[in-house]
């Protein structure tokens, strides 16, 4: 329970300094960056790794509770964990996100990513401190199977979109069909 403690403290931290930051006078040059910078340091840093180190704290746990650490809680921190290193290892992509580039800095995204990213996301994990479901060896392989196709799904058209955000008329975007908005930019309807 101090864990929890300790993290909502930093979270606490980390919203006052970006508030702060977001208030203050930002250089007339590259306002933008900066901007975008302390949205994607509140949105990667304490929401992602929270999440995780939440998650490494529930196994601990099940190992305190039950003795052993279960198959299934192993994919879940594994696979979650690979998850949030995807994400800080693609970090670039996250400026071109919707949360990003229109929602902007706000309350939803201070508390989504405070609170909502790394206590619901971790629900998986706690519900496995308690109740180890022993899945079969075959339905741990169908898990981890459907997991790499989700991931590759994702990745894959996450990536393809950034590389249309960032330039439409690239030689790779070719084959994507697309519509122009009200403002002159270009949507990709594939």
């Amino acid at each position: 329970m101090p864990c929890i403690y300790v993290y909502m403290y930093m979270c606490m931290r980390v919203y006052m300094h970006l508030t702060k930051t977001l208030m203050s006078n930002i250089p007339p040059s590259r306002p933008m960056i900066q901007i975008l910078h302390s949205i994607n340091t509140l949105h990667a840093l304490p929401g992602l790794i929270g999440w995780a180190v939440l998650n490494i704290g529930m196994a601990f746990k099940q190992h305190q509770n039950l003795g052993y650490i279960s198959f299934s809680m192993v994919l879940v921190v594994l696979y979650q964990g690979l998850y949030v290193w995807d994400a800080l290892f693609n970090e670039r992509a996250i400026l071109t996100t919707m949360d990003i580039t229109t929602d902007g800095f706000g309350y939803m995204l201070a508390f989504g990513d405070l609170a909502w990213v790394p206590f619901i996301y971790s629900l998986q994990a706690r519900f496995l401190v308690e109740d180890d479901p022993k899945l079969s060896s075959a339905a741990l392989v169908l898990i981890s199977l459907l997991h790499f196709f989700g991931l590759f799904v994702f990745r894959s058209a996450n990536s393809e979109k950034d590389r249309f955000r960032r330039n439409p008329d690239a030689p790779e975007c070719t084959h994507l069909s697309f519509m122009h908005t009200q403002r002159g930019t270009k949507v990709t309807t594939d």
